[in-house]
């Protein structure tokens, strides 16, 4: 199959290249600014997920962008649907790969904390230690427990770790409220 030139394909690929350009930069910059927000940071940096990491993914979103608005651009010339098949199926496994990486604490997380809270392990307002920490329970999330020690210092321990630690229960809070 000869690959055609015409002037309409290339002006519609120029284009085609420019917007995707711009729509990867546009939604880079977006979701980087979403995740290093202060909500999204006090999530992201307990568990490991600082400014680099952010960058990190911010770069892959941006990149996985351009290289789908590649694969549109070079089908707009007639190249053969099977490289860009091969193409799209290399970098859906590299994704994957990628994915699967990046959720390697996020599942045990989610595991532990529908076992913590299911079987009632602890609850809010009791005093627990956990290895070194111990303190008032002030929150029991999905992915991980908020512990504020005698010295009013904030611990958030991931509930991967809380799981396989052995927990000692002191007593329940007595200030009101659980604060």
């Amino acid at each position: 199959m000869a690959v055609a030139f015409d002037l309409f394909i290339v002006v519609r690929a120029v284009l085609t290249l420019g917007i995707g350009f711009i729509l990867g930069r546009f939604a880079s910059g977006f979701f980087a600014d979403v995740l290093k927000g202060e909500k999204m940071q006090k999530l992201l940096k307990p568990r490991g997920y600082g400014e680099l990491e952010v960058d990190l993914m911010a770069a892959m979103l941006k990149y996985f962008i351009y290289v789908l608005v590649f694969l549109v651009v070079i089908m707009q010339f007639g190249v053969g649907e099977i490289v860009v098949q091969i193409i799209a199926v290399v970098f859906i496994l590299v994704l994957f790969l990628i994915m699967a990486y990046s959720l390697k604490e996020f599942i045990p997380n989610v595991a532990a904390g529908l076992y913590i809270n299911r079987n009632e392990i602890f609850e809010v307002g009791e005093i627990v230690q956990i290895d070194e920490f111990k303190g008032e329970v002030i929150k029991k999330g999905v992915l991980s427990t908020i512990i504020l020690t005698e010295d009013k210092k904030v611990v958030i321990i991931p509930n991967s770790i809380v799981a396989r630690r052995k927990i000692i229960k002191s007593r329940v809070s007595t200030v009101e409220g659980g604060e």
